[in-house]
């Protein structure tokens, strides 16, 4: 089965959905990875449906998600000879998990998805040194609004270990200075890796950075626009998905760290890092779980199985 781009697809309704869903990945803030990816998946899945004769997505059921992710194992690899592997497969598993959940969310159909994810042999991950942590708001020092914001980032990506959709939802009512800490909304999904809403304290260092970027930063970047996000660009609307890698390169390529500028950063590795550095500091795993917005400890565990010494 060859990947069908949406052109291929015949029935009306299956090519509005495809769009339709792309649109709501879009504008729930998704990578463009994301927005690209799990639609062209999802195409796959209704070009199937079509070749066994089911042209409405109301007469999908269980046996039918369940026959095309059979398919998969099957399926050729283009990159390199054999089948798909776990971690390929556990792709249009994610996907179809979440074209299931864009149905129910817009009130369309209750699209049945029972399937598990492949085991994945899991690799040990590297994380940040604290030096090189370092380094990187060493680089962020300057005090143009543009400094000022991607330090604040750098405090909520690692001191706070948020994820980059959670940062990107952040609003400036969220960061409760005089309280010290930092409110996380929940984020409605189904998936394992739903985030669970949870306070999180902030040290005197981290309130200072966040007090100077919405005082002295964030005024200048929104200008006479308005808008509740917390970081704003330079378009004074809500940053996208793709500012915080952009940044994040920009910034290790002016720190003085040689390691960290051969290292792969992006904004879940500093995530990574700091619940490796809590873990070496002695904070227990349930500690860990709480702070990271972590489901289950389970999940936590990673962190006895990354590299690199705090």
């Amino acid at each position: 089965m060859r990947q069908e781009p949406i052109q291929d697809i015949t029935t009306k309704q299956y090519r509005q959905l495809i769009i339709s869903f792309r649109e709501w990945l879009r504008d729930s803030l998704y990578a463009k990875a994301t927005i690209y990816g799990m639609p062209n998946r999802i195409t796959e899945f209704l070009y199937y449906l079509e070749t066994e004769g089911i042209t409405s997505i109301k007469e999908a059921d269980v046996t039918s998600v369940n026959s095309f992710f059979e398919s998969l194992f099957y399926k050729k690899n283009r990159r390199r000879a054999g089948g798909l592997s776990p971690g390929s497969i556990n792709k249009y598993t994610q996907a179809l998990k979440k074209f299931s959940f864009y149905l129910e969310k817009t009130k369309q159909i209750n699209l049945p998805v029972q399937l598990r994810y492949e085991k994945v042999e899991i690799k040990k991950e590297k994380v940040l040194s604290i030096e090189e942590v370092k380094a990187l708001f060493s680089a962020t020092e300057k005090e143009d609004p543009i400094s000022r914001r991607d330090q604040a980032m750098i405090v909520c990506l690692y001191s706070l270990g948020l994820r980059k959709s959670e940062l990107i939802r952040l609003d400036v009512e969220d960061v409760l200075l005089e309280k010290e800490q930092v409110y996380i909304k929940s984020q409605e999904n189904k998936e394992t890796k739903t985030a669970r809403e949870r306070y999180i304290p902030l040290t005197q260092y981290s309130r200072q950075i966040l007090e100077n970027y919405i005082f002295l930063a964030r005024p200048l970047l929104l200008k006479d626009g308005t808008s509740s996000a917390l970081f704003i660009s330079e378009r004074k609307k809500r940053i996208s998905p793709e500012l915080i890698p952009y940044r994040l390169k920009i910034l290790q390529e002016q720190s003085e760290h040689p390691e960290l500028k051969n290292k792969n950063l992006h904004a879940h590795l500093l995530r990574h890092s700091l619940g490796k550095h809590l873990l070496s500091g002695g904070l227990s795993i349930s500690d860990i779980a709480m702070i990271l917005g972590h489901t289950s400890t389970n999940t936590t565990q990673r962190y006895t199985q990354v590299e690199g010494e705090p």
